[in-house]
């Protein structure tokens, strides 16, 4: 058989929490009309999870009851309210490339990940397509933290 690695996986919310990125209500990440003449409030559910129950919290907006996304209803209460207030009014259609790029600037910078030696770790990143690995590629190369190839290999893949 081949060679396994250790995986640690991370999700937009860990992402979220993790960077602290937050983007303004009238950002092309945010979802057209968030918070435009409606409201939201917070509210905790409680739900059945494999055979047991637990609390999830949510922001519902009033004119629709279940009009936040399930990003958003799924997460615990591990996650800061802030956080979960950014996956309910992101709008997930849109690749953000600028949290993609934060995401590895905090992996390069942080203490979290600082023991993993660099000739040892790898990030990947899933775009759908080649315009959009195309579009990423250009922006890291832009950036001078993964500019120089003797410090940082940026690869594309498909």
């Amino acid at each position: 058989p081949g060679r396994t690695f250790p995986v640690q996986q991370f999700w937009l919310e860990d992402v979220i929490q993790m960077t602290g990125y937050r983007w303004e209500e009238d950002s092309e990440f945010a979802k057209k009309g968030w918070n435009r003449g409606w409201s939201t409030e917070k509210k905790t559910f409680q739900v059945a999870d494999k055979g047991k129950t637990k609390n999830i919290t949510a922001f519902i907006d009033e004119e629709e009851e279940w009009g936040c996304d399930d990003e958003a209803e799924m997460c615990d209460e591990t996650y800061e309210t802030d956080t979960m207030r950014e996956l309910s009014y992101m709008d997930h259609s849109r690749i953000n490339y600028d949290l993609i790029e934060l995401l590895l600037e905090y992996i390069e910078g942080s203490k979290q990940f600082a023991h993993v030696q660099r000739d040892q770790g790898a990030v990947l990143v899933f775009l759908p397509g080649m315009m959009e690995i195309t579009k990423m590629h250009e922006r890291l190369r832009a950036n001078p933290l993964f500019s120089d190839p003797s410090s940082c290999l940026v690869l594309t893949l498909q």
